[in-house]
This record gives C-alpha cells, sequence and structure tokens, in this order.
C-alpha cells in the first residue's frame, strides 16, 4: 500500500504536496476484441522479423481497442511496432517467455540521428492528431486551486483530458523564481530557460465542471498561476487506458558506444500517455529502456534492466502524476531514474539499482519523490545524485523534490561517505539516507532539510 505523503510542515509550504495520486487511476478496460500476433504472420523462434506482423496487429485492434497477445517464444523485432489507439493492450504470457530479440539499432534501421541518445523505443506509444489552444487563463489562482477562469476559444467536454501550458515571463522570470524557489541566484536558472519563448511547464487535468468562465479541474494545481505566466488551457493529443506486459527486451550484445554517441537500442517510448500502464517488463543489454514524455497518471511497474552499459534505464521528461515502481536496475549506466523538463508530482519506490543514479537533469523538475530506494554501491561508491543535462538548463533540481528512505548497501566497511552536489537541490528534502557505512550530508540552502541521517525508517523496523 502507498503511503500518503503530505509535506506542508515539512517544506513550509503554502499547499499540501500530495504525491498519493501518482500513477494510473482509472482500471484498465477489457475489450473483448482479442488477437493473437501469429494470426497476422508472426512465427516464433525462426529469426524472421515480425514488426509487421506486430503492427497488424495492433492496426486491426485501433478503432474499438483490444488485446494483442503475444505467444510465449522467441520474436523477432526490426522495426518499429506502433500502438497509436486508446485502450489497446499488447499482452505478452504470464510466464516471462514472450521475448523480442531485437538484432538492430534504430541507427541502422532510420539513420543515425543524435536523438537515440535521449528518446525513441523499438515499442512507441504515441497518439496521431495534433492539438489546439482552447482558451487562455484569465485571473490569477493559488497553488493546489481545483478552479480557474478562462476565456474560451473551444470548449472541451465533461470527462476529457486537457493540459495546461505555463510561460516564463522573460525578463522578469518570476516563474521560474518560484520553481527554483529563494534564495537562487538568476544566474543560475540557464540561460536556455530564461530566454526560451516556449511553454516552461505542461500538467494533465481531467475536465470535471465547465460553464461560461469557470473550468473545474481534477488534479488541483501543482502550481500557482499569475497573469505575467500566460497560461492556455491546450487540447492535446494523447493515448489513454492503453497497456504494455508481461513482455522481456533482448538486445544484441556489443560494447557501450559511449555517452551521447549510442545507436538506439532502446524498448518503449510513450509519448503524450494518459492512464496507461507499463508492467512486468526486462530488458537486457539495451542503450535505454523505458522513457516516457510528456505522460499523465502513468505507472511503470515490475521491470528489471539487466546487462552492459547504458545511457537512461527509466526517464520521465514533461510528465506529471505517474508511478515507477517496484524496479531493479542492474545494468550500469550513466542516468538512473531521471526527472527532466518540469516534471513534477511523480514517484519512484520500492526500487534497487547498482550504483543508482537519482539523476536531476536540470530544466526544473519540481515536486517529486524518490521513496524506499536501496543503492547497491560497487568497490568505488559512486555519488547517487550524480546527474547530466545542459548547464545552460539551470540547477540539476528545482524546489521540493523530496528523497525518504535511501539505503545504501556498501561492497566494505570504510570511511564516511559524503553525498556530493547538494548545491543543486534548492528546497530539497531528504530523510532517513542511511547503510552499512556512516553518511555524510551537509546543508547548502537555507530552505534545505536534511533530516535523520543515519536512521532507518521506523516502518520497515
Amino acid at each position: 500500500m502507498f503511503e500518503t505523503i503530505f509535506l506542508t510542515v515539512l517544506f513550509n509550504a503554502t499547499q499540501d504536496i500530495d504525491f498519493s495520486r501518482a500513477g494510473r487511476e482509472q482500471p484498465l478496460t477489457q475489450p473483448t476484441l482479442r488477437v493473437d500476433v501469429t494470426a497476422f504472420g508472426a512465427v516464433p523462434n525462426d529469426g524472421i522479423d515480425d514488426s509487421r506482423a506486430f503492427n497488424e496487429a495492433l492496426n486491426s485492434v485501433g478503432t474499438t481497442g483490444g488485446t494483442v497477445y503475444v505467444p510465449e517464444g522467441v520474436w523477432t523485432i526490426e522495426h518499429v511496432v506502433h500502438m497509436r489507439s486508446d485502450q489497446t493492450h499488447l499482452i505478452g504470457g504470464n510466464n516471462g517467455g514472450s521475448i523480442l530479440s531485437i538484432p538492430k539499432t534504430l541507427a541502422e534501421v532510420y539513420g543515425e540521428d543524435p536523438n537515440w541518445s535521449w528518446s525513441g523505443g523499438f515499442i512507441r506509444v504515441s497518439p496521431q492528431g495534433e492539438g489546439k489552444l482552447l482558451g487562455s487563463v484569465k485571473s490569477p489562482s493559488k497553488d493546489g486551486d481545483t478552479q480557474i477562469r478562462v476565456d474560451w476559444n473551444s470548449k472541451p467536454e465533461i470527462g476529457h483530458w486537457v493540459q495546461l501550458w505555463w510561460y516564463n515571463d522573460s525578463g522578469e522570470d518570476t516563474l521560474l523564481k518560484w520553481l527554483y524557489g529563494e534564495p537562487v541566484h538568476p544566474s543560475r536558472f540557464g540561460k536556455e530557460i530564461q530566454q526560451s519563448t516556449s511553454k516552461r511547464v505542461a500538467s494533465w487535468f481531467k475536465v470535471v465542471a465547465i460553464d461560461e468562465h469557470t473550468l473545474t479541474l481534477d488534479p488541483p494545481l501543482p502550481l500557482p498561476i499569475e497573469d505575467e505566466w500566460s497560461v492556455e488551457v491546450r487540447e492535446v493529443p494523447h493515448v489513454i487506458g492503453s497497456s504494455i506486459k508481461h513482455l522481456s527486451f533482448e538486445f544484441e550484445v556489443y560494447p557501450y558506444p559511449g555517452h551521447l554517441k549510442e545507436k538506439g537500442n532502446n524498448a518503449i517510448q510513450l509519448s503524450s500517455a494518459v492512464q496507461c500502464e507499463v508492467s512486468n517488463i526486462s530488458i537486457q543489454n539495451a542503450d535505454s529502456g523505458i522513457f516516457l514524455g510528456n505522460c499523465g497518471f502513468t505507472t511503470v511497474r515490475n521491470i528489471e534492466i539487466d546487462g552492459r552499459t547504458m545511457h537512461h534505464p527509466i526517464s520521465l521528461s514533461w510528465c506529471s502524476h505517474c508511478l515507477v515502481e517496484e524496479f531493479v536496475i542492474n545494468a550500469p549506466h550513466i542516468h538512473g531514474t531521471t526527472i527532466s523538463w518540469a516534471s513534477h508530482f511523480n514517484v519512484f519506490r520500492n526500487g534497487r539499482g547498482k550504483d543508482l543514479a537519482m539523476d536531476a537533469h536540470r530544466a526544473y523538475s519540481f515536486r517529486n519523490l524518490h521513496q524506499h530506494i536501496k543503492i547497491v554501491c560497487g568497490d568505488h561508491p559512486k555519488q547517487p545524485l550524480r546527474s547530466g543535462g545542459k548547464w545552460e538548463r539551470g540547477l540539476h533540481a528545482a524546489r521540493e523534490n523530496a528523497y525518504i528512505d535511501v539505503e545504501f548497501q556498501f561492497a566494505s566497511e570504510g570511511k564516511p561517505f559524503s553525498i556530493a552536489l547538494l548545491n543543486e537541490w534548492p528546497r530539497g528534502y531528504f530523510a532517513n539516507w542511511y547503510g552499512n557505512r556512516e553518511l555524510v550530508m551537509k546543508q547548502v540552502f537555507p530552505g534545505q532539510q536534511i533530516i535523520d541521517v543515519g536512521k532507518k525508517p521506523s516502518l520497515y523496523e
């Protein structure tokens, strides 16, 4: 059971920071339509590309939703398998014997592209269509409000999902000041995000009620609305209620090509997925494992990643209210559990990693939670907060990111281990970091809190 975490007192926040909403909340529908990939020409264990058959099977349920079943066996995948429809499920056998063998890289199939280092997957969930501006927010709202006033161009329907987009007021940077909190100096915001005129925060909401000028939303606002932030209500194409389950990904073994030289041995990418799920997945010898981009209320559960050195095992970018739980990252990696580009109210919990990097990849991700995390250290322990991202995108983390119950398993006894990079976490909250060596953590920012270092939480005693 997921403990509800309220951090009002801890952060002196004006609104409860409630992480209990992370992850898929709506039950997955079970459409009556069910097809088997073998009915479309897929043949297991023959080493011949089955991706066309997979795509044809998925297209066959595209109008109504349905389940595409992948029986146990080894299936060769040489092209991207696309999932573009709602209530569509790609499901392998419950015993873990449905293996996707992927002999080529995305670079070999589609050409060299630097984007393969941080995006792309051989299974891709992405919507079709174009979005549009529905209206502009016309008055300020408080952090945690559920009603906003909108000047409409076109009204959405009750029950539909929309996004709110926040823009920084370039030159004044009051949105960036809110995201980072005091006393971060403006020079540390980063020129790229100070000067950009694109959206700075995007968050998913369900339309609860609507009248002439008032929109009632769920969940509550994750940050305030101010007039100068030019907040918009947007219709954004999305895939809702789909899933990928019970599949194993096996990539060809070859030496890691190097950081930002990856060729695209990437397993899964979800783009603009809402109320979706990825579960019971194993991944071997990938460049990157699972990418979530612009997703909301989506669950990633029971994931095991092994093999050679990789780039991004699990990455959330532009995501809100997503849950990653019960994960094991055994593969050496550059970035482990990544949050970036204004991701917020996401939760990583009940996970373990070898020299795990809890990566805050700059670009002001705020109000995310890591909880009950075990870090298994090698002979030369690595820093758990080591993170990437361009320097021009500001500090590694924005306000009120929380890390609670982080256990270190060092390979041997030794001198105290000092946690570095805390000067990148303004208003961060660190509680119950402990292990079989003494840990040293020193507060850097006035609003930063470091509590009960060396103490195991009583909940697990």
